[in-house]
């Protein structure tokens, strides 16, 4: 028996009795993850544990279905990223309406997990994973967007922030074998969070879209932002003055307990009713103000634009007509 024969008798008996990956050799993808045998062409290895790399399909493509994973930039806004000023201004209608243009059948679905991104336990993350993301994820899918990570912040989720990436790559991976997967990241930055993305979907065979140098006051939201929905919605603010303009508030109010900053917007409304006595306005309508420093650190529709613009040209190269 020559020495090639041996070898791969060897790694035969390896795979049988080790519970490794069966590779031939010979085929040039055969690598070692902490003893264990995997086939480099569609898995990585990463801190001794194998994922499955997000494969490598035939390109250009027709886009004809995906799904987006995401925070409050994706669905802060009940039905869209927080803080754009309608439906139509946040990057996944950008996205959207660039995918429809390329295949009037394209379909896309939304789905919130921003509860996974402060869970401290990687088993919670999974089971969430599992649950509320995989099922909606199948070999027809053709593109996968993942934008998770902007408020991983505690030191305990910090700590198990690169298997949560590794995990959630490996997990789509599997769902979706035939989509292109991004991660798009981080408008909340740190090096560690863009060093471990960047690393990981480079490992996955995924496309990390960078988007952390947009985070600055020019792209930023503001207080006083008004923001217009396609449904009713009830909302208040503590007022030092308003006036009242046929269907329409203009609210003035200055810093307080409740607010971040100075108010003063004029918004559409259906109805209204004001407490005197604690001066606070209450309003119900399709617009809603920006109240808070946290809200308004969000992009503003301008930075929204710029993050689909930076998506689409990341995945031209991989469908047609982009």
């Amino acid at each position: 028996m020559n020495l090639s024969k041996k070898v791969f008798v060897s790694s035969l008996v390896a795979c049988l009795f080790m519970a490794t990956s069966c590779i031939d050799p010979d085929s040039g993808n055969y690598a070692e993850c902490s003893g264990k045998t995997y086939d480099s062409a569609v898995e990585f290895c990463y801190k001794g544990k194998i994922g499955k790399r997000c494969n490598d399909v035939e390109r250009p493509r027709k886009l004809t279905h995906a799904v987006f994973l995401g925070n409050s930039l994706l669905l802060g806004n009940t039905n869209f990223g927080m803080n754009a000023t309608s439906k139509e201004k946040d990057y996944f209608h950008y996205l959207d309406s660039a995918f429809r243009v390329a295949n009037p059948d394209y379909k896309a679905m939304r789905l919130n997990a921003k509860e996974m991104e402060n869970m401290t336990s990687l088993d919670s993350q999974m089971t969430e994973l599992s649950r509320e993301i995989l099922p909606y994820l199948d070999e027809k899918t053709d593109l996968v967007s993942i934008q998770l990570g902007d408020n991983v912040k505690g030191k305990k989720e910090k700590l198990i922030f690169d298997k949560f990436v590794f995990n959630t790559y490996d997990a789509v991976c599997r769902a979706a074998p035939n989509a292109t997967v991004i991660w798009i990241g981080e408008w909340y930055s740190s090096d560690y969070k863009q060093k471990t993305i960047e690393y990981l979907s480079f490992k996955a065979g995924g496309i990390f879209v960078d988007i952390s140098d947009l985070n600055r006051p020019i792209y930023r939201s503001k207080i006083s932002t008004v923001i217009t929905y396609d449904h009713t919605i009830e909302s208040s603010t503590p007022y030092s003055s308003y006036e009242v303009l046929g269907d329409t508030l203009e609210i003035h109010s200055g810093k307080n307990s409740q607010n971040d900053g100075n108010i003063d917007a004029k918004i559409a409304v259906e109805s209204y009713k004001v407490d005197s006595a604690a001066k606070i306005i209450y309003w119900t309508g399709y617009q809603d103000i920006t109240f808070t420093d946290a809200v308004a650190s969000h992009p503003n529709d301008r930075a929204f634009k710029l993050i689909a613009d930076r998506v689409l040209q990341a995945i031209g190269p991989e469908f047609d007509g982009l």
